[in-house]
């Protein structure tokens, strides 16, 4: 299982560089362009994968991805899939997308994001290891009654 993002703002559908190297899926060489990712980084793109196939529970789909290095979603399904829905019926309170693909309704449900929560310690170092993200933050709330020095310890490769 992998999670998805569909993305009306994203031209095209991608793959994760890790996922696709995961799962086995062919590479083959495409023409290099840009892709301005949502930190506003550019990343160069030149690998495609043909005809991924995709289950939506009971639903079977087939989609090329372009392979990029990102962060989040391991997939990102985007304009270059949603015009091929023609008509789609999306609920942003339910987080629910409707539409009909080779005669058969098709619902796809999205999940609420959860709640931010503390990371462990091996999490953190996970992360450094692999290199989802580009910075570490540590949010503590205080009551204007109990401010106090906080006594901080970090990780060296946090520092």
């Amino acid at each position: 299982m992998v999670t998805i993002l569909i993305d009306s703002g994203s031209t095209h559908n991608f793959v994760q560089d890790r996922i696709a190297m995961f799962l086995g899926l062919q590479t083959i060489p495409t023409h290099s362009f840009q892709v301005m990712v949502g930190n506003g980084q550019q990343i160069t793109c030149s690998l495609v994968c043909l005809a991924v196939p995709l289950q939506f529970g009971p639903h079977n789909l087939s989609v090329d991805m372009f392979v990029l290095p990102l962060s989040g979603a391991e997939i990102v399904l985007g304009i270059q899939w949603l015009k091929t829905l023609a008509l789609v019926l999306t609920d942003y309170e339910a987080l629910t997308m409707k539409f009909v693909k080779d005669g058969q309704l098709v619902q796809l449900e999205g999940l609420p994001k959860p709640l931010p929560s503390e990371a462990s310690l091996h999490q953190l170092k996970r992360m450094l290891h692999t290199d989802p993200v580009s910075q570490f933050f540590h949010i503590q709330i205080f009551t204007s009654s109990s401010i106090t020095t906080p006594h901080v310890s970090t990780l060296n490769e946090i520092q």
